[in-house]
């Protein structure tokens, strides 16, 4: 079984990468965690739980829209849905989340074009610090079985495994890899 995290911001552009994803993974024995986090603005602390309690309050609510969406956009098809409202950072909630489930995508949505190889600042931290693959969805991808897959290796690290899973879904959708080697950042190498 698959185990897939859908990060949702309860934005348009979440919601796209959730139907993409279930589209993605048409396969049966998929288990899918909706998950959003939430973080108070820093303030004194008097207010805090008060902000706090509001913020979680529209996290499950915003969980429930979402979830609802979902099975309005696939009413055919039995999907399997946890819902996860968590304070905190999303890289960290998700790294903390993977210790207890292996999980083996985390999917989540991109502003910009697939050509817009640039991203926010939460996507970058989710890519930097995940222990579990991120699957970055831009805002223009369409909703039709996938031809291409871009995928960036760490030339240092053992990336076998995962390369396996890509292979899976290349073959099963028919899909050409493209492989972008990386290598960390370090003082050698500027």
């Amino acid at each position: 079984m698959k185990n897939i995290i859908l990060a949702s911001d309860f934005s348009e552009n979440a919601r796209k990468s959730i139907v993409y994803a279930i589209e993605l993974f048409e396969e049966k024995d998929v288990q899918y965690t909706l998950l959003n986090v939430f973080m108070e603005p820093q303030i004194n602390e008097d207010i805090l739980i008060t902000i706090k309690d509001i913020l979680e309050k529209r996290s499950v609510d915003g969980l429930q829209k979402d979830h609802a969406f979902i099975h309005e956009q696939f009413p055919n098809k039995t999907i399997e849905i946890d819902q996860l409202s968590i304070y905190g950072r999303l890289p960290d909630v998700v790294n903390s989340l993977a210790e207890t489930k292996e999980f083996n995508y985390v999917v989540m949505g991109k502003k910009g074009g697939a050509t817009n190889l640039k991203i926010g600042a939460i996507t970058k931290s989710m890519v930097q610090k995940s222990k579990t693959p991120v699957l970055i969805i831009p805002e223009d991808a369409k909703l039709k079985p996938t031809s291409k897959i871009f995928y960036s290796i760490d030339i240092e690290a053992d990336d076998s495994l995962l390369i396996h899973e890509i292979q899976g879904i290349a073959e099963a959708h028919n899909a050409y890899i493209t492989m972008l080697p990386i290598r960390p950042n370090t003082s050698d190498n500027p």
